[in-house]
Parts: structure tokens; C-alpha cells; sequence
């Protein structure tokens, strides 16, 4: 099940899953369970457009330095293409590193660029700005500051249904496993054993960016 979404946010992503995973969830190993919930493939959080989106289908320049919480600013050229619905991705380099993060357009005027929910971060004059279609992310995603990421329906749950001791043995169970799902014995999890377990763990370490995790 699917519990209140969060809006990630650039120390989110910087943090990287297992640490979202600890503020989260409790427990940095329940990391697998955020990257089967969204679809995500490595490196699963960035903050770099092109790497989260693709190519842009279009580029532009800011002209002027926008406020964190702004939730509009102006286009000095007009921008055929910007459309409602699209995604608008802003980045820009300082000092502190990469500041990045997609937002939806609201409307667009030729003149004034309007988003659908507040900047996170403050930009200076010429960050990069790109555009990309209303669904440039398929099936399986990375995502960036601004995107929403889903989580299991409480930390409480995720992490009772993850370690099951029976018969003095301790097991292992991903609930949202997508090779091998779970399956119910007297209306809660049943216990994977064996080389279920050994699978589960494998699948883990496959998945796991290298250099990602101690």
C-alpha cells in the first residue's frame, strides 16, 4: 500500500535512498521497498535534468535571478513551444554544487511563466532552464528535487513486514518485491524462506548502486 507522498527535495537527493530510508521508514536497509514502489532504476535520485528526463525538447536561459517560493518569472524571448502541462527543469552551479528541480507549468502567456506549485530553491540570473513533454519518464524512472516520491503506508508497517522471526529463525520479506510478491497467510505477510530469502538478498545487491551503500 501506498502511504502520503513526499516532494523531494535537493538534501534528499544528495542524501541519497538509504538515508531517506532511516528519516523515513527507521531503518536505512528498507531502502528496496522505496525503489520498488516508485519504478526506480539507477541511479535512482539525481540532480541533473538530463540524466532524470532525457534530452530537453527545448532550452532556454533565466534572465533574472527568482526567489525560493517564487512561483513564476519572465521569459525574455518567447518560447514557441512552453506549453500547460509540460515540465520546465531548472539547474544551476554555485559555490555550495548543483541546484536543480522540475516543476509543471501552470501557464504560459509568451511573457510570464506560471508553475503549478512553488520554486524549492532561489536561482540566479542565466541558470539553465529545459523543457520536456507532460510524460517524459516511462514505466521505470530516476527522479529529481520537485518529483514526488511514494513510500510505503507507515514506517511502522514497512518495518514490521520486513524481518519475521518463526520457529526461532529470522526471515526476510519484501512486501513489494516485483519478482517475487508477496503472498498472505491468515490475513498478514507469509514468511519467505530459503532460497526466497537468498534471492531477496541478491536482488538487493544487484539493484544497489555501486559505491552507494557501506
Amino acid at each position: 500500500m501506498i502511504g502520503a507522498p513526499r516532494i523531494l527535495t535537493d538534501p534528499d537527493v544528495e542524501r541519497g535512498l538509504d538515508a531517506l530510508a532511516q528519516t523515513l521508514l527507521g531503518e536505512p536497509s528498507l531502502w528496496p521497498e522505496i525503489v520498488s514502489l516508485n519504478n526506480l532504476v539507477p541511479p535512482y535520485l539525481t540532480l541533473d535534468p538530463v540524466q532524470a528526463f532525457g534530452l530537453p525538447m527545448e532550452t532556454a536561459v533565466l534572465p533574472g535571478a527568482v526567489a525560493a517560493g517564487a512561483d513564476s518569472f519572465a521569459l525574455s524571448v518567447s518560447q514557441q513551444q512552453w506549453q500547460v502541462g509540460y515540465t520546465v527543469a531548472l539547474a544551476a552551479s554555485g559555490t555550495a554544487g548543483v541546484t536543480a528541480e522540475a516543476q509543471v507549468i501552470q501557464s504560459y502567456d509568451g511573457t510570464t511563466l506560471v508553475l503549478r506549485a512553488p520554486l524549492q530553491n532561489a536561482y540566479p540570473q542565466g541558470a539553465s532552464l529545459l523543457l520536456y513533454s507532460p510524460t517524459p519518464i516511462g514505466g521505470t524512472q530516476v527522479l529529481m528535487p520537485g518529483q514526488v516520491l511514494y513510500l510505503p503506508v507507515s514506517s511502522a508497517s514497512a518495518t514490521a513486514g520486513m524481518v519475521i522471526t518463526a520457529g526461532g529463525e529470522t526471515t526476510d520479506v519484501f512486501g513489494s518485491d516485483a519478482l517475487m510478491p508477496a503472498t498472505w497467510a491468515g490475513g498478514d505477510l507469509a514468511v519467505v524462506q530459503g532460497p526466497a530469502v537468498l534471492a531477496q538478498r541478491l536482488r538487493a545487491a544487484i539493484l544497489t548502486q555501486a559505491g552507494s551503500l557501506p
